[in-house]
């Protein structure tokens, strides 16, 4: 019951009312669609971007890694897993270059005559957002809005949504809700149309400011929904391009930043890091999001060399010849909605001549699991922890209670520093900084300035699978790179499951050192001549 009470104080009064009316929401209001702005020329040429092929024909689909048989008789029926039913309700595959446009209309029409209107999952308010969306972008792409069906099924889904909208949750779900009736008011006209169209724009306006940090990232810090969401926004402009109608002025100016703060976190090998919950296999490439910004809206400036400190989100770049870092400095996201949160405050992420060394283990599941809860830990990152506590109090699968908090952050030329206070079972203080010299090298010390318990410290370097660890004691190599430390009682390499994807788990090496109060990590090339710092 504490655990209980010491997450639900975070949140916003808004939240908990909504969570306790949704049990009352209304059935879906059926009727005739409003008419479609279908403007002269279409269909248009795909200008979207593709989506990763899920429906592999003879009722085989695939999503999260993971394929499975659905006939449309069991379209409507849940499967094994929310996410994975999440998924399939999506429709994400009608982006997809295959299969053809036959399969992909038996595929919506299958859907449109199993599906029972209101059903859940289907009809949740997430995935409705998200297969709002894309029957939009294939109509636009491929004329189905013929599609007999399609249009008055599409029209009750956004009178569903706009009745169920998710403010128990807020945060990205809220924001989706708000594309998708505003995409929703861009394709139809007539009086719905155009309220939908004022009423999405009213609240994606509101969400943007309250969403987006001054730096430009959204605030649930995580490199993967932020992806997601500037694409979704890149998607409704093409959208109200296409058929003529006007957006508010935030929408635009919020892509430009957001865009500019992604291009900050895209690693040389054209990832962007793992942090908090992320999976590649659930968003855009960043690299291809940018691309279609600039498409948009022309070239934007790219980050130089150097140490760039993101301070409305907390994080941190350096680049200089072939070292590249990434690293956490901020809070732990927003107070009222941390649940796709990681206990990876001070941690990082470091690539080497353009390939990933050092990395964040990654997000492989949603439900509630050990599995779960140690991808969501402290032990999971690369970071400082004291005798297996968490920094944050985490629970449940989204689930947060007592928190960490950042303090003192200072950016420097060629270094910065930071304070946690952690643990809530033994709140600690720790200290953190990061100090880059000679280009190419990079030093971190780590203190705990307050240890009332007096509980041992571990620190821990994951490494990414592909990496070839070696050495023992104070000194190892990996890749190019000496890895020295000062003022461990132990050191050792031991194995971790490094998750890339949903459902994927590959075996990775990581450092685990031990210390007492003080540790030096030191990392600098093999081959070049070296000053202490």
């Amino acid at each position: 019951m504490l655990l209980l009470l010491r997450t639900v104080r975070h949140l916003q009064a808004r939240q908990i009312l909504n969570r306790l009316t949704r049990r009352f929401a209304p059935e879906p209001l059926m009727g005739d669609a409003p008419p479609a702005r279908m403007s002269e020329g279409t269909p248009t040429t795909r200008s979207f971007l593709p989506r990763p092929i899920s429906c592999l024909g003879s009722g085989r689909f695939r999503f999260l890694n993971q394929e499975r048989t659905v006939y449309p008789e069991d379209f409507g029926k849940r499967k094994d897993g929310l996410l994975w039913d999440y998924n399939f309700h999506y429709f994400d595959g009608l982006l997809a270059p295959l299969p053809d446009y036959d399969a992909k209309a038996r595929w919506v029409e299958q859907w449109l005559a199993h599906v029972p209107v209101g059903s859940r999952p289907a009809w949740d308010p997430y995935p409705v957002s998200r297969r709002v969306c894309n029957w939009i972008k294939w109509s636009l792409s491929s004329g189905s809005h013929e599609l007999p069906g399609l249009l008055p099924s599409l029209a009750s889904q956004v009178r569903h949504l706009e009745r169920t909208l998710e403010y128990h949750l807020m945060a990205n779900h809220l924001l989706a809700n708000a594309v998708a009736i505003t995409m929703a008011g861009a394709f139809f006209a007539g009086r719905e149309g155009d309220g939908w169209l004022a009423r999405g724009s009213a609240l994606l306006e509101q969400q943007l400011d309250e969403q987006f940090l001054p730096d430009g990232a959204h605030f649930e810090l995580s490199p993967i929904y932020h992806s997601v969401i500037l694409e979704d926004l890149l998607d409704l402009m093409i959208v109200a391009r296409r058929l003529g109608v006007g957006l508010p002025s935030v929408v635009e100016s919020r892509v430009r930043s957001a865009a500019d703060w992604l291009a900050h976190m895209i690693r040389p090998d054209g990832r962007v890091p793992l942090l908090n919950d992320a999976a590649y296999d659930q968003g855009p490439r960043a690299a291809e999001v940018l691309a279609q910004t600039e498409r948009m809206l022309g070239p934007a400036p790219a980050p130089g060399d150097g140490l760039h400190y993101l301070e409305g989100s907390g994080y941190f770049r350096y680049r200089s010849g072939r070292l590249f870092v990434l690293g956490d400095v901020g809070q732990i996201g927003p107070s009222y909605q941390p649940g796709h949160a990681h206990c990876d405050m001070l941690s990082f992420e470091l690539c080497w001549e353009d390939r990933p060394l050092i990395v964040d283990t990654g997000t492989s599941t949603y439900e509630i699991s050990p599995r779960r809860s140690a991808e969501r830990g402290t032990a999971a990152h690369n970071t400082v922890q004291l005798n297996g506590l968490e920094q944050t109090e985490i629970w449940a699968g989204f689930r947060v209670a007592r928190r960490a908090r950042v303090e003192d952050v200072v950016a420097e030329a060629g270094k910065i520093s930071a304070q946690i206070r952690a643990f809530p079972a033994a709140w600690s203080r720790l200290h953190r900084d990061w100090r880059f010299s000679r280009g190419e090298s990079m030093q971190i010390e780590d203190r705990i300035l307050s240890n009332p318990a007096g509980l041992p410290a571990t620190t821990r370097l994951h490494f990414h699978p592909d990496v070839k660890l070696a050495g023992r004691g104070d000194l190892w190599s990996a890749e190019g790179l000496q890895i020295r430390v000062e003022g461990a009682l132990a050191v050792r390499n031991v194995e971790y499951l490094y998750a890339p994807e949903f459902n994927t788990l590959r075996t990775a090496r990581c450092l685990e050192i031990d210390f007492d109060d003080h540790l030096l990590t030191q990392i600098h090339p093999i081959r070049s001549s070296h000053t202490k710092l």
